[in-house]
């Protein structure tokens, strides 16, 4: 990505280090490709709560043939986690994510940390020859999805968004029907993400209010977010961080993501032309809504409607409208108005799991089921919506440019 002229706007948190990431010149300096039969050495980044049962799913698909691999390091900056992982065994726990990178034995990487962190590691990561599963959301903001995508493209990584949904072939089934022509143009996609609790989203992850900076540490957490001091009624923001702007969309980067990525691969990673999204807090403890409602708009005529509430777990369902027809998953529904309308429904054997899918890809070199397109497709809409409800303004992107041409900056929030 060119280098832009110094402006009166402030750029997003992070994007200078996503900058100078993205252009590193050059392939990887010690990537290889693995034989058939041999071991995949991976690394995991970030082991709390997600990132541990990760781990520990990639070390036993990894004792299957042909997706043959072990975890051989791991890195956290919370010594109750690194403790943690050398009693499972991990046989080296480092504390600087760039000592791991740095291993030339590694050839992947686990990435599985706050939002914000998301882009500069796997870009690290990438540069240094490794190929890369990242939980969702692919990233914090648009720009860096992008700066991540065309690092991948150009070091040839094998790039998978642990959204695991994106392994399930209906939705591939789904898109083979719709390029077929079996649902006419496209007319609207719905679906959402929908919760309900006593306490409110995230507030059941705990905390440990006794946390020290010589336990934690605060800086490594907060990197390119807002500089806050270490202070005790701040912990929060570290053990329920998807709470809070700084590390986090909320619902949209946690929860969207999910939702859209699967129907993505149906529609064919479409770029939309314009979102906008509006919520509320019902909740008054968090930065984020905990009912967030999105349209966005596609160059085909499709319409997203994607609302999200994590105060009531009456949702609407998924489906991807057509003028002739409807897909509900793999399943097509034929309008009454055009039944005379014929479309083969292709039979898909069944795929893979997620992590089985992704060292299967680590060998073969193919693409992953959620790849760093559909990855990319998806977080252009959910970084938009996000920027859409704390500007509380219309976001409009152009398709075939790849660019934003109304960027926001924290001047311009209002939420």
């Amino acid at each position: 990505m060119a280098a832009r002229k110094p402006t009166k706007r402030r750029r997003a948190p992070g994007a200078g280090a996503v900058a100078a990431g993205a252009l590193l010149a050059g392939a990887p300096a010690f990537a290889k490709r693995l034989g058939a039969n041999e071991r995949i050495r991976i690394g995991c980044i970030g082991v709390g709560g997600r990132g541990w049962g990760v781990m520990h799913w990639a070390r036993g698909v990894g004792q299957h043939k042909g997706t043959s691999a072990e975890i051989v390091a791991a890195c956290d900056i919370y010594e109750p986690r690194k403790a943690r992982l050398r009693k499972a065994g991990v046989p080296k726990v480092y504390h600087d994510f760039r000592r791991l990178i740095d291993r030339k034995d590694i050839e992947a990487c686990i990435i599985a940390t706050p939002d914000h962190w998301h882009a500069p590691m796997t870009i690290a990561a990438m540069e240094s020859g490794k190929d890369v599963y990242c939980e969702k959301p692919m990233t914090r903001y648009w720009h860096e999805a992008k700066a991540v995508y065309y690092t991948a493209q150009r070091t040839k990584r094998v790039f998978q968004i642990g959204s695991q949904g994106c392994s399930n072939a209906a939705w591939f089934r789904a898109r083979k029907i719709r390029e077929a022509g079996g649902t006419g143009q496209l007319v609207w996609t719905r679906t959402g993400s929908f919760r309900n609790s006593t306490c409110g989203q995230w507030d059941y992850y705990g905390i440990n209010w006794n946390a020290t900076p010589e336990i934690l540490d605060w800086d490594a957490f907060l990197g390119s977010a807002r500089k806050l001091p270490f202070k005790p009624e701040y912990l929060e923001r570290y053990f329920r961080w998807r709470k809070f702007w700084d590390y986090s969309g909320g619902i949209a980067t946690d929860l969207f993501f999910h939702a859209l990525s699967h129907n993505m691969i149906s529609l064919g990673d479409e770029m939309p032309t314009r979102v906008v999204s509006d919520g509320s807090i019902f909740h008054h403890n968090r930065d984020v809504p905990d009912t967030h409602c999105v349209l966005a708009e596609f160059p085909s005529g499709n319409v997203l409607v994607m609302p999200g509430c994590m105060v009531n777990n009456s949702g609407i369902g998924e489906a991807i409208h057509g003028h002739w027809g409807t897909l509900h998953g793999g399943s097509l529904r034929r309008e009454k108005a055009f039944a005379d309308k014929t479309c083969p429904e292709p039979t898909l054997p069944p795929r893979p799991d997620h992590m089985e899918n992704f060292l299967q890809c680590v060998h073969t070199r193919e693409q992953p089921a959620c790849s760093g397109r559909t990855a990319y497709t998806t977080m252009v809409v959910i970084a938009l919506c996000v920027e859409s409800y704390r500007t509380q303004k219309a976001m409009h992107f152009d398709p075939v440019k790849e660019e934003l041409l109304n960027p926001a900056s924290p001047e311009d929030y209002v939420r």
